[in-house]
């Protein structure tokens, strides 16, 4: 920027960069297969984001070896089941996650 000239200030090939604070969301979920869900819960986040956040996760226990199915992040929550390894059947169990956006 340049100093005051007749009361003005200019900027030149500047650019203005804004550090927003972090959204964070730490919780986690309970994973019950029923017939209705058929092994996905629905999470939505009780915080605003203004970009999908990145997810964090970790399997705190589970009915199987398995993994986590984490489908359709978007800015207002995400889908999410734990397959088991090997057969792809959903299975019960939780994990805890932290989700990590503006």
């Amino acid at each position: 920027s340049l100093p005051p000239t007749n009361g003005r200030f200019g900027i030149i090939d500047g650019r203005l960069n804004v550090d927003v604070e972090d959204t964070v969301v730490r919780d986690g979920v309970e994973i019950n297969v029923t017939e209705e869900n058929e092994g996905i819960i629905v999470y939505k986040f009780d915080k605003k984001y203004y970009t999908v956040p990145q997810i964090q996760y970790r399997i705190v226990y589970a009915d199987a070896d398995c993994q986590v199915d984490l489908k359709e992040i978007t800015k207002d929550g995400f889908k999410m089941g734990l397959k088991k390894i090997g057969t792809n059947e959903y299975v019960n169990g939780m994990v805890d996650f932290l989700a990590i956006g503006y």
